[in-house]
């Protein structure tokens, strides 16, 4: 039976870098994953089945379609124990982040899909002792400015 793996509601995400950054403002969390793990994220809209996931991934990584599998049912499984993922029975529509990770996919990515950080997402309102402006400015950081996104 086929599988696709969707993103549980109630979260945000980008890519920054090359690398996935995931926000839970419910859970209060934020996690980072490497770039495998940003193109498995990306296809994971609902709408692409592990197998043309796998098929993705394995040219990314230059690894058999077998393996590839393996890596993304370990990641899917490891996304839905946190929370961030589900595994649906029929497929969804494509969104524009799957389109584009589908039509360009990266290559040569040397490490299997993982999750890189995950801490607790700290969120400061007005004003924040970054040292820019802008007044009424959200500022967010994480962790040692792992990662710092101002809006």
């Amino acid at each position: 039976m086929a599988r696709y793996p969707t993103h549980a509601p109630g979260l945000a995400s980008r890519l920054v870098g090359g690398e996935e950054v995931v926000v839970s403002p419910r859970a209060g969390r934020i996690w980072t994953f490497n770039a495998a793990g940003a193109l498995v994220w990306e296809l994971a809209d609902g709408s692409h089945e592990v197998e043309e996931i796998a098929t993705l991934l394995a040219g990314a990584r230059g690894i058999d379609r077998g393996q590839a599998h393996d890596e993304i049912e370990a990641f899917g499984d490891e996304l839905a124990a946190r929370g961030l993922l589900g595994w649906g029975q029929v497929p969804g529509v494509t969104s524009r982040r799957a389109k584009r990770a589908a039509g360009s996919p990266p290559s040569g990515l040397a490490e299997p899909p993982r999750v890189m950080v995950e801490d607790k997402l700290q969120v400061l309102a007005g004003a924040c002792i970054s040292g820019h402006t802008t007044d009424g400015a959200l500022c967010m950081t994480v962790t040692d400015g792992c990662v710092t996104q101002f809006m």
